[in-house]
């Protein structure tokens, strides 16, 4: 049983820790600071990501990418639910938002160039 649950355990602890250093709440208006921009298409989804404030790049990740219930994002970042349902949203907006900029901007020189 203990290696089953092992693995599960052991990302938590990586999770808190990270919060811990972070601060996600403390530093909520601060950006992910020495984040190069992305070279590539496919690295626009990272970089958008990786621009996000702490706050919402946490709940990104947790709830998104990790899949963690809104209220456990709550409890490990110390915050209501409605707070996590807020950055979510305005996380996935960003993240679309820079996303669909590249894409547009990519069009634009693919047709200008023609």
């Amino acid at each position: 049983m203990f290696r089953e649950w092992a693995q599960s355990w052991a990302k938590r602890v990586v999770i808190k820790n990270a919060i811990r250093m972070i601060s996600p709440l403390r530093n909520e208006t601060e950006t992910a600071p020495g984040i190069a921009e992305p070279a590539s298409e496919a690295d626009s989804r990272a970089g958008a990501i990786t621009s996000l404030q702490p706050f919402n790049r946490f709940v990104y990740v947790l709830s998104v990418l990790e899949r963690y219930a809104d209220r456990e994002c709550s409890i490990l970042l110390d915050c209501t639910v409605e707070k996590v349902v807020e950055a979510r949203m305005r996380a996935l907006q960003q993240i679309a938002d820079a996303v669909s900029f590249e894409d547009t901007a990519e069009i634009a020189l693919t047709h200008g160039a023609a």
